[in-house]
């Protein structure tokens, strides 16, 4: 591997911005480094190169996938509880509950949405249209051209 990209990948590997990465490497201006560095992460030899020194980061602070899951599922649980809303009362001279209680239920949802991400189940879609037209629509005309 050639060393400007070795030291792109470690570059990158300090923020993820393959943007200041390819900067920083190359000296190249913002929308030439946003394109190259988008390019150079899809190239095989440099995502592999990330992939093994992550997986090493991971192994080594003791992160792995069931660990994050494990985490987001007791997160999840924990924003799902109402909490009670602490004040201070200056009679008692200490914390007492108000009586209202909190749900975080964005907390509990952001959890469920990433836990989902990575058993595969929300795929992103693009609204693909022309003049106002759906692919569906677009579809519809072609047949009727072919038939």
């Amino acid at each position: 591997m050639p060393p400007k990209q070795e030291r792109f990948i470690t570059e990158y590997l300090t923020d993820l911005n393959a943007t200041r990465a390819y900067q920083t490497v190359y000296g190249v201006s913002e929308s030439v480094a946003a394109a190259n560095g988008s390019r150079l992460l899809r190239n095989a030899k440099v995502a592999a190169e990330i992939a093994k020194v992550q997986n090493a980061l991971a192994e080594k602070a003791g992160i792995s996938r069931e660990w994050v899951i494990e985490r987001l599922v007791q997160n999840h649980e924990r924003a799902m509880q109402a909490e009670p809303v602490m004040v201070y009362d200056k009679d008692a001279k200490a914390m007492v509950e108000s009586g209202e209680y909190v749900y975080q239920g964005a907390v509990a949802n952001k959890a469920l949405e990433l836990i989902g991400k990575h058993l595969g189940m929300f795929v992103d879609r693009k609204d693909i249209t022309s003049n106002g037209q759906s692919l569906l629509e677009l579809l519809a005309v072609v047949k009727q051209i072919e038939g």
